[in-house]
């Protein structure tokens, strides 16, 4: 029956190193003729994604996201760190279904977006954004938003490009958006680097 089907799809993924991989955990959206979304996660405790050498085959290729979710559902509010450290993305989330919701992810050195997600809902609670070298949650169209008690520190590393703990750079219609308990840092003495705490773009901000 259909409870079957979504029992098979439900995954619990514990205690669990990821390292030197293209996709550490790839979540995508069933066949376009099924009815159902994605996979569903609802244990995801005490792993780590990491990538501490260059991808086999490649001289300087690193992991280029810990998950990829593409319409799935990643629900997770366990008490145990899940650790990204040293890729270009933590979590990379496409489609209008995707969902995010989480608390203790601790992301250290990530070169693009700690959590980067086109369009979709995100609610993420009591995590570490540590020596972030680009963005620390980057939302393409934002529906529904919900950062809490999280904190954020920026790479003193050289860049051209501005740094932002939060960045949303558009608003879907009626979209509700709260961020409560933010601490965002950045030593940037003796640098030309740029930095932006929260920066919210779209001509529809309420």
């Amino acid at each position: 029956g259909l409870g079957d089907v979504y029992k098979r799809q439900t995954l619990h993924i514990e205690t669990t190193t990821f390292n030197r991989n293209r996709v550490g955990i790839e979540l995508a959206e069933p066949h376009k003729s099924n009815a159902l979304f994605g996979p569903l996660v609802w244990v995801f405790t005490n792993n780590r994604f990491t990538c501490d050498a260059p991808l086999n085959g490649t001289t300087n290729e690193i992991t280029e996201a810990g998950v990829k979710l593409i319409n799935s559902y990643l629900y997770t509010f366990q008490t145990g760190l899940n650790r990204f450290d040293d890729l270009k993305y933590g979590v990379y989330a496409v489609g209008d279904f995707s969902h995010i919701g989480a608390s203790r992810f601790y992301m250290r050195r990530i070169k693009k977006d700690g959590i980067y997600m086109r369009e979709g809902s995100i609610n993420l609670d009591n995590s570490w954004f540590y020596n972030c070298e680009g963005i620390g949650i980057n939302i393409g169209t934002a529906k529904l938003v919900n950062v809490k008690n999280t904190q954020f520190t920026i790479s003193s590393t050289p860049s051209a490009e501005y740094r932002t703990g939060i960045y949303i750079d558009a608003f879907a219609l009626n979209a509700d958006v709260q961020i409560n308990g933010i601490s965002f840092s950045a030593d940037m003495e003796g640098t030309n680097n740029r930095v932006r705490g929260i920066h919210l773009k779209g001509g529809n901000v309420g």
